[in-house]
């Protein structure tokens, strides 16, 4: 993906979207389906949506989610998860910007 340029400039900043408990944006980066992608995540997954050339930050329940499965839209490509306080996603909203740096 893109953490070179996020070790090389210290982050990158998006305009972000929000699905439910899903926070995604759109990033430079075309990439296929991965042997075990899967559209069912946990919370706190970091996941690449090649379908929307998207990053994803699953911190909850999304509009398909059953139960106590957190369900994305399609498959995506699992690569990390958050290592930080997953409350304040609560209070983001669609169109504010996101921060993302490697840890």
């Amino acid at each position: 993906m893109c953490f070179s340029s996020l070790k090389t400039r210290g982050g990158i900043t998006f305009e972000n979207n929000c699905w439910g408990k899903e926070i995604y944006f759109s990033i430079p980066v075309r990439a296929n389906l991965e042997p075990g992608s899967t559209n069912v995540v946990s919370k706190g997954d970091l996941g690449y949506w090649p379908t929307g050339n998207a990053f994803c930050i699953f911190f909850g329940a999304t509009p398909i989610s059953e139960g106590n499965k957190i369900v994305a839209a399609s498959a995506v490509n699992i690569f990390g998860s958050v290592a930080a306080d997953l409350e304040s996603l609560d209070n983001v909203a669609d169109g504010d910007e996101i921060r993302v740096k490697k840890a």
